[in-house]
């Protein structure tokens, strides 16, 4: 595999203990909205650990949504302590599956289902359909937390008011009681979204969390009349588990 140098070039703090890592983007590094890439403090490192890219393809730099885990020894400790900017990271070459066709269908609708940093490669997805004037697809997107002051990308919905049909749901266990422009939903959002949605049989679902999240939502998936052709993660395997409409082999 293609392993490239990059340089911290900023860390900028978000909620509690997530912060965006932004990276030079070396030359000759390619990668689709909603891939990941594995990063590294040293290139004969063994700990390389996977991070979804938050930038789109278009921007000059690599952004990752890190949260920090606050242990000494962990790549995430590392890339969110501001004492480390200007040092060099390693990074191999992008990959997952979890991209967005690029050619969308108007009459299809695309439901993005995410918690915590999760939201790291739907970021990227959606502002790439911002960069390539795709603002008619028919979005919504679910995201999940354990709070609500744990929302941290509050340039988000900015973003979204560039788009003609476009739903944020932030699903949670506590709200504030401010007053919000998104909808809200007590809950995992797997059962958010499967009880908003009947029928999923016109939709592509796009799936990023914490594994127990994943599985957790391809089960409740499994429940609807979806093809597996249309679910989009890099959880494949987790598929095996579940019954969908005409599965893949």
């Amino acid at each position: 595999m293609i392993l490239f140098t990059s340089k911290i070039i900023d860390i900028e703090p978000c909620k509690k203990n997530i912060s965006k890592v932004i990276l030079e983007k070396p030359n000759n590094f390619e990668y689709f909205a909603g891939q990941y890439c594995f990063l590294g403090a040293h290139a004969n490192d063994t700990a390389f650990r996977p991070y979804s890219i938050a930038s789109a393809p278009h921007e000059d730099v690599l952004i990752f949504h890190v949260k920090d885990v606050k242990e000494a020894s962990s790549l995430s400790s590392f890339l969110c302590d501001k004492k480390n900017i200007g040092k060099t990271i390693h990074v191999k070459q992008a990959e997952g599956d979890m991209t967005f066709p690029r050619e969308f269908d108007l009459n299809h609708h695309y439901l993005f289902l995410c918690a915590g940093v999760g939201l790291s490669p739907i970021w990227s997805i959606l502002k790439n359909l911002a960069f390539r004037n795709e603002l008619d697809a028919k979005i919504s997107i679910y995201w999940g937390m354990n709070s609500e002051d744990e929302f941290y990308e509050q340039e988000l919905l900015a973003l979204l008011e560039k788009f003609k049909n476009c739903n944020l749901t932030v699903c949670a266990e506590r709200f504030d009681n401010n007053k919000v422009s998104y909808s809200r939903q007590k809950g995992l959002v797997g059962d958010a979204a499967t009880r908003d949605f009947e029928d999923l049989n016109d939709m592509s679902v796009f799936i990023a969390g914490p594994t127990p999240m994943v599985q957790h939502t391809l089960e409740a998936l499994s429940l609807k009349d979806l093809e597996e052709i249309n679910i989009y993660c890099d959880y494949k395997f987790l598929l095996n588990d579940f019954s969908y409409k005409n599965k893949a082999v």
